[in-house]
């Protein structure tokens, strides 16, 4: 006979008197805590142990708490973050960028209009910490750049995005230079874009080979997942590449420090008067920021190299990394964890402005792309033969601009940034 089920009010009478007196156990045995109290304890060692190590005033701030706000009072900028407060004067060090990455805030007007005049980012993040929203200072508007974006030649632009990530992989030593000659030359003789990947592709496989780091624990920390425990290993590298829901805490770091740098790109191509949508590389998707994300690419070597010095200099522990409880196993970085990630790797205003110069003089240089590309048709003779009058057959298969020769942009030597910074930013932010 099967038991009688509880009536609910009894069910919750009983629920409560278990909250209120707690588990029942046997005389002489220590009690254990419950696991809500395990989970707080281990946030508020973490949030202690990351908010000693954070500078009051870093070149990139972020914003966790639920109540962060930007507002202006008496001229100045006030960013309240939970129970901090920061005060910018006008005429003082401004801040690089602002990211918001709490569940709620308020930006009011007139801080937007003073983040603009000072060309201070604002990034949105989402739940996942990954690229929600950009408010960009002062936006650009140039209808020749955006011509020259729809007009370029894809294969070409991305040819050359990938030829300065694999060079500047070289010199982040995440790619031998034998390794990297390789890669180089494949690179330079993709005629598509298709071609373009796989040598990036190829690259990224080998790319750090066994010198990706492998996480140390501080004493005392809750228990380890033992993937979590496990180097990143060099096949394991397409993960790096997944933006969204990271399963282990390298790439976790990874991603924050990528979707911030990518917020902060599509706020210095908006304001040289680029679409930020309007990419190469990156295929068109809707809600994509493309180009933004073809500029991020020569940068991932030093990006990667920042993250990985960072993670050999701390010491970690299991309540600096949040379980979501998805199918995925996710994970998202604790509150001062992802601040002081931010304010430490993220790369300087001074390296962001140089690389989205780059990317539009590589757009403003590069040739037309076919005609029947340019309307996704194969176009019929009489409609080609307009343009094929101004142009010249390269390879077969392949069609140039034949205009003059225009040199072509200057070199990627900006985009390895010096691990060693100065503990004051950089200098000009």
């Amino acid at each position: 006979m099967a038991a009688r089920p509880y009536a609910r009010a009894t069910f919750e009478s009983y629920l409560q008197r278990h909250q209120r007196l707690g588990p029942s156990r046997e005389p002489g045995l220590a009690a254990v805590p419950a696991p809500h109290a395990l989970d707080a304890a281990a946030d508020a060692e973490s949030d202690a142990f990351w908010g000693a190590r954070l500078a009051v005033k870093t070149r990139v701030v972020t914003t966790e708490a639920d109540n962060a706000s930007l507002t202006v009072k008496g001229g100045s900028l006030f960013v309240h973050d939970g129970e901090r407060r920061l005060r910018y004067d006008a005429g003082a060090r401004m801040p690089a960028a602002i990211v918001m990455a709490g569940w709620n805030g308020l930006v009011s007007i007139e801080a937007l209009r003073f983040c603009a005049s000072h060309r201070i980012a604002v990034v949105v993040l989402d739940w996942m910490r990954d690229l929600l929203s950009v408010m960009p200072g002062a936006p650009r508007a140039a209808a020749a750049m955006l011509r020259a974006q729809a007009l370029a030649d894809p294969a070409w632009i991305a040819s050359r995005v990938v030829l300065a990530k694999i060079e500047n992989a070289a010199r982040a030593g995440a790619l031998a230079r034998n390794e990297a000659v390789r890669f180089i030359d494949a690179a330079a003789r993709a005629a598509t874009v298709q071609e373009a990947m796989i040598a990036e592709a190829q690259a990224a496989r080998v790319s750090w080979g066994d010198s990706a780091p492998e996480l140390r624990w501080r004493a005392g920390s809750p228990r380890i997942p033992p993937a979590w425990k496990k180097p990143v290993l060099a096949r394991q590298r397409a993960d790096l590449r997944v933006k969204h829901h990271a399963t282990h805490p390298v790439n976790a770091m990874l991603n924050v420090v990528f979707s911030v740098t990518a917020g902060r790109l599509v706020a210095a191509l908006v304001a040289a008067g680029a679409h930020p949508a309007i990419g190469f590389l990156h295929a068109d998707k809707s809600g994509r920021w493309s180009l933004a994300w073809d500029a991020i690419e020569p940068l991932r070597p030093s990006i990667e190299a920042g993250v990985f010095a960072f993670i050999r200099s701390h010491q970690f522990s299991g309540g600096d990394f949040i379980r979501v409880h998805d199918a995925r196993g996710s994970i998202r970085l604790g509150s001062n964890l992802l601040r002081v990630v931010i304010a430490e790797c993220a790369p300087s205003r001074t390296l962001l402005n140089d690389v989205a110069r780059w990317m539009i003089e590589l757009v403003l240089s590069a040739p037309r792309a076919p005609l029947a590309q340019l309307l996704s048709l194969s176009a019929p003779e009489p409609l080609l033969n307009p343009f094929l009058r101004l142009s010249v057959k390269d390879k077969p298969g392949r069609i140039r601009r034949g205009a003059p020769y225009r040199s072509p942009p200057r070199s990627l030597d900006f985009a390895y940034e010096r691990l060693e910074r100065d503990d004051h930013g950089d200098e000009g932010e």
